[in-house]
Parts: structure tokens; sequence; C-alpha cells
């Protein structure tokens, strides 16, 4: 069984993505669709609950998807068994039917490429990955010291490699497009290329070093800490 969890923080499309995922990812029996918003928005938790998707509202003042996705794990850790897969998406991405069929013909997917709704250009997705539960658990969930845009992808997926694993790229998604200044008005810095190139010194030092854990458990404790 597939579940997803989606991330985010004032995302003006992810009433689309939702309803998107609501109406054509496959009607299963103790499926999961989590939403964790870093905004902790009423106005998100009603939409999740009219859509009977589960909602987590957790206020940060910046977006950290790697802390949103941990405290997602270590809610859905709850709800479901660790053999079943999560497929993490983020919330401006929607995936066709087709692909949605073939992600629940492998256990280990990297989405192949998203189109973009300005200009239907394509690019890689290393954000949206099905895998089962128990890897990320057992890598220690993704790593919220990436901060701001890129790598933390990259490096989780590394990481569940180094247990044997073997991800396949396919499939296709859709990408609602926007500039830098909607990609990056919740981040720490404002610029795209700059937190890109510091997440990316920080994978390859992780890499050289084979730091081969998240930060899940120390995300769960600031959950904690809040409740």
């Amino acid at each position: 069984m597939i579940n997803i969890i989606i991330p985010t923080k004032k995302k003006q499309c992810l009433k689309e993505t939702l309803e998107h995922f609501s109406k054509y990812f496959p009607s299963e029996k103790g499926k999961i669709i989590l939403v964790i918003d870093l905004d902790d928005d009423e106005n998100i938790a009603s939409l999740c609950n009219s859509l009977d998707i589960h909602y987590v509202g957790f206020y940060s003042e910046k977006f950290n998807k790697s802390l949103a996705l941990n405290i997602g794990i270590s809610k859905i850790v709850k709800l479901v068994h660790e053999n079943d897969s999560l497929l993490i998406c983020d919330a401006d991405v929607t995936l066709s039917t087709k692909t949605i069929s073939l992600f629940k013909k492998h256990s280990h997917i990297i989405l192949d490429k998203v189109i973009e709704t300005k200009d239907n250009s394509s690019r890689d997705a290393y954000g949206i990955i099905k895998c089962p539960l128990k890897d990320l658990l057992e890598v220690n969930g993704y790593d919220s010291n990436f901060r701001g845009w890129g790598f933390e992808d990259h490096d989780v997926i590394w990481r569940i490699s180094q247990l044997g694993r073997t991800f396949i790229r396919l499939g296709i998604g859709k990408h609602k497009s926007h500039d830098d200044i909607e990609r990056t008005r919740n981040y720490h810095s404002n610029n795209r290329l700059l937190m890109r190139e510091e997440n990316k010194r920080y994978f390859e030092k992780k890499k050289k070093n084979k730091t081969l854990i998240g930060t899940l458990i120390q995300d769960t404790q600031i959950l904690k800490s809040s409740e």
C-alpha cells in the first residue's frame, strides 16, 4: 500500500494538489494522505478535513522540508505498517494516473521528470520518491540540517541506497510553475543558487564522512516539546 506525505507552507496551489490526489490516487482501505503544514493554518486544516486527508500543523517561521517530512514520518508510523510504502510529494506536484499505476509496481522509485505548467519544459524530480517506511526509519529520516532549497532529496536517496536498495527512475509529474520569489519566500534566504551550493557542500561532506543518519529522532523531540 502507498501512503503520501506532503510538506507545505503557504503554497497557493496546495488545494489543487490535494483535490487531485484525493480524486485520482487509488482508493485503498487504510491508505493515508498526510499533510504537514509548517504554517499551522486553520484554513488548510479545514480543507484537509473536507477531503478526508490527515493534517498536522506545526508552526515554523521558515520552511524546512526535511523537518516537515520527519514530523510526517513520526506521525504516519503510528498509522501504517512499517512495510507499507511512502510517497514523498511536493505541494506543487501532481502525478498522472499512469504514473500512479507504475509506482505501485516497484518498491524504490524516483520520479523521472516533472513537466512545467508554464512552458511544458521538463526537469529532473529527485524530490519525489517512493520507498518503504522502514527504510526511512532505518536511516533516521531526512536531515533537517539542509536549510532552504536543494540536496535533502539526494541525501536521503544516497543514504537509503547504502542499505543495498536500488532506486529506479520512472513516471512523469506536473509541476505548478512559479518564479524564484515564490519559491524562496518561506526560506531563510532569497538566493536559490546560494542555498543550493551550501547544501551541496554539506551533502558532499556527508558522503565523504559516510554519515548515514538523518535527524528524525531529534526533530521528533522538537514536535513533542511543542505539544
